[in-house]
């Protein structure tokens, strides 16, 4: 049997055992045990399958996700999203659509803290939706801007998502994230004049704030708010000047939201130990799957997939923007139906040397990448931010919140469309960092 039909049936493989909902590291490492045993026999696919699982993590640019989770917990469960929202709620929330406003802003902000979207947006919504609907505003309206924001994560540093694609292309994880930066914060700006405008059109849905918070009630907001941005800021400034690593800062954020919630009476050391547990557990599930994409990685170059694709489109007669254009309609399509992780560790094997050819910045790929994995959040059937909103409180219904969450997808997909067309929005602050 030829090599690249073997390949083919890893990948299919691959695609079936997480249909059937296995579990993302094991259906990748089974699938590439089971091509590699078939192309190299057992002794080579074990030894490969070893070798990975040390040689592969035992990187020390990995110990930055353990790091990020562990910020990510503390924060969540010494409720500084609660305290944030407070904070954006006091000096937005007057406007029209002013709570909605707060939401975007909150979710923008914890994100420079905590890399997981799925987190953001369920924690926000038990905050947030019961304080909308007391306010008279629509599910519908609330539910998709909730959904839309909770997306954030995945590309404002530190995101998680931006960590694991540099270290499957082995590229500089800080440029990664900083490249995602300017990105993130035009996204936030979008969002902000959609959420204006939308009250603008249907006030119903968005109703102004009847009470008035004072000047003193908004001064006394910012001592809340104030500590958890500037610990985002220093982990991303610090990130950008080469003051300090990626690891390093991350270390440094993890400690400073530590310190922030045990000064705050908002947790014990019970509580921080507990929050090292659930970010050890999540490290661990992180790692399976990295073991498992590397291992993957490693089939389909021994397999010849990679190289026939890269001939394939050598061979085609079109400009590189269609071969583009082409992935991510197949990014926009896997998002359907699979989750982000899965998208990303199983694509990037694949795509990740087609787009080197075509002369791409393997960078700016990434971040283009993970704004799909963005989108996948939002599009039916799967869409995990909208039904972790439809679920996470009680009365929200699916329907109304994908009649309207198609603006922020309509948004997101434009945005695409202009870091193509100007690739130096995402680049220029990666090429100006001291390493």
């Amino acid at each position: 049997m030829p090599d690249i039909v073997i390949g083919i049936i890893g990948i299919a493989l691959l695609f079936t055992l997480v249909l059937f909902k296995t579990y993302l590291g094991v259906a990748l490492i089974v699938s590439s045990l089971v091509g590699l045993v078939l192309l190299r026999g057992f002794d080579t696919a074990t030894s490969l399958l070893s070798s990975v699982s040390f040689t592969g993590t035992a990187v020390f640019a990995f110990t930055i996700l353990p790091m990020f989770f562990l910020m990510g917990e503390v924060a969540l469960r010494s409720r500084m999203t609660t305290d944030l929202f407070s904070g954006f709620n006091a000096w937005l929330g007057g406007i029209r659509g002013g709570l909605a406003l707060g939401v975007l802003g909150t979710s923008a902000a914890f994100a420079t803290i905590s890399g997981s979207s799925v987190a953001v947006t369920q924690m926000m919504s038990k905050v947030s939706i019961p304080e909308m609907r007391k306010a008279g505003y629509a599910d519908r309206f609330s539910g998709s801007v909730l959904a839309a924001t909770g997306g954030l994560a995945v590309l404002i540093p530190p995101s998680a998502m931006l960590v694991i694609y540099a270290l499957l292309t082995e590229e500089s994880v800080g440029q990664a994230l900083i490249a995602g930066l300017i990105p993130g914060l035009v996204t936030v700006v979008l969002y902000f004049a959609v959420v204006l405008i939308w009250a603008k059109v249907r006030p119903k849905e968005a109703p102004r704030r009847v009470e008035t918070v004072s000047w003193g009630d908004k001064w006394r907001a910012i001592p809340q708010t104030l500590p958890i941005l500037l610990i985002g800021a220093a982990i991303i400034g610090g990130i950008y000047s080469g003051f300090v690593t990626p690891t390093e800062s991350a270390a440094v954020g993890a400690l400073a939201v530590i310190a922030l919630a045990l000064v705050r009476r908002r947790l014990s050391l019970g509580g921080v130990w507990d929050a090292a547990k659930a970010a050890v557990g999540a490290n661990a599930q992180i790692f399976l799957i990295l073991i498992g994409a590397l291992l993957f990685a490693k089939f389909i170059a021994v397999s010849g997939v990679g190289r026939a694709l890269a001939a394939f489109v050598s061979s085609l007669d079109v400009p590189a923007v269609v071969v583009l254009l082409v992935i991510v309609l197949v990014y926009l399509v896997l998002g359907t139906f699979l989750e982000g992780i899965s998208v990303l560790v199983i694509t990037i094997p694949l795509f990740a040397p087609i787009i080197d050819y075509l002369g791409f910045d393997l960078i700016w790929f990434g971040v283009i990448v993970v704004k799909l994995i963005e989108i996948s959040l939002l599009t039916p059937p799967l869409g995990l931010n909208v039904l972790i909103v439809a679920s996470s409180v009680k009365g929200m219904r699916l329907g109304p919140i994908w009649a309207r969450v198609w603006i922020f997808i309509a948004l997101d997909l434009l945005l695409i469309a202009v870091l193509t067309m100007f690739p130096e929005i995402v680049t220029f602050l990666p090429a100006q960092m001291a390493f």
